[in-house]
């Protein structure tokens, strides 16, 4: 679809407002569109919201005034670490920094330091320093101790460890105090299970998954995250389903894994829950049988309904790519409710018992 602005003949600078809005905000807006709308200098909101901005641009524009400009810089994803380096110095910018993926180790381990030294720490800033993947292993321990000493007592404790729990940089001494029965809330240990590495996830598929334990407070928490895991193998994921036929957060995870096995994800279709059933729309290793069993058998009506909707429109962009002799026999079996997939219909259309999707088809 053409934008408005895509159609004007004009200078970037004589745009109307709202076109120029519009442009900063568009992912497929050029290199060259994107530097004249900085230039203008009334649309860097906008500009800091597009994706597609370089970290050049994004550079320039953490040089505004405007502190709302620098924080949403901190914000994307494009900023580059020397920038982020920059507006770390700005308080209002702080939490976006350290919550960016692209912030320096060393800015990050300095910011702890400073942290754990305050007499006012801003558990925000605590959460996001703990859940930024590039913070050392050190850090992440010197953050561990804080929270039970300073931060002991408060409410935030918990999302606090979290997010420390499931940092991957997190060195397995501290990854086992979480792990730990009964010392901490059932969402820490499933975010240590989460994040857990290929080593551990061996120990504790040993002593919670083959295993079979009872203990479904604690249990289910290591399971659950163990599902979720991406590091989880295939076997592994196997072996949890026995556990996830009662427990939907553990069917849940599975059917979201990109790890899990299509047989798996089949059974988990089969003796899931709906939340299950919604995750296994998403997961592009779900047989195309099993999707088609979800949507007859109606067990998730809204899941039926979404899976209805993809399927035809698979089948009008399918009958949009055979020979205009074929189109018209394909689009008139998918008025009709045609209940098959794409394979069915190109075979029935082009009589020759072919299942070859046309050139050009989205599966």
């Amino acid at each position: 679809m053409t934008r408005r602005w895509q159609q004007l003949d004009t200078p970037v600078q004589e745009w109307r407002t709202s076109d120029a809005s519009s442009a900063a905000r568009s992912p497929v807006a050029s290199p060259d569109v994107l530097n004249a709308l900085a230039e203008r200098g009334d649309v860097d909101t906008d500009l800091v919201t597009n994706p597609a901005v370089p970290a050049p641009l994004l550079s320039v524009l953490a040089t505004r005034n405007s502190m709302r400009v620098r924080a949403g810089v901190a914000r994307h994803e494009n900023t580059a670490p020397d920038t982020l380096a920059v507006l770390a110095d700005y308080p209002a910018c702080q939490v976006h920094v350290f919550a960016n993926p692209n912030t320096a180790t060393a800015i990050l381990d300095a910011a702890v330091s400073t942290m754990i030294t305050s007499t006012l720490p801003t558990h925000v800033e605590c959460v996001a320093l703990a859940a930024n993947p590039n913070i050392s292993a050190g850090a992440l321990t010197a953050l561990f101790e804080f929270a039970h000493t300073t931060l002991a007592d408060s409410r935030f404790t918990d999302t606090l460890h979290t997010a420390i729990a499931g940092n991957p940089a997190a060195d397995d001494d501290l990854r086992w105090q979480y792990l730990h029965p009964n010392h901490y809330p059932q969402s820490v240990r499933t975010a240590a299970a989460a994040s857990a590495p290929r080593h551990v996830i061996c120990v504790l598929a040993d002593t919670h998954v083959t295993a079979n334990t009872q203990d479904s407070a604690t249990d289910t928490s290591i399971l659950t995250g163990l599902g979720t895991n991406t590091a989880t193998p295939a076997a592994v994921l196997h072996d949890l389903r026995e556990h996830a036929a009662g427990n939907n957060s553990i069917a849940a995870g599975l059917a979201s894994n990109p790890n899990t096995a299509p047989d798996t994800l089949d059974w988990v279709a089969r003796h899931g829950h709906p939340t299950a059933h919604y995750e296994l729309v998403r997961n592009r290793n779900t047989p195309v049988d099993t999707l088609r069993w979800l949507e007859l058998t109606g067990s998730t009506p809204m899941v039926a309904i979404k899976l209805r909707n993809r399927r035809i429109n698979r089948l009008r962009y399918t009958a949009k790519r055979l020979p205009d002799d074929q189109a018209g026999a394909a689009k008139a079996l998918v008025d009709t409710g045609f209940p098959g997939d794409a394979n069915d219909m190109v075979t029935i259309v082009t009589g020759t018992g072919t299942t070859q999707l046309p050139s050009g088809y989205l599966p």
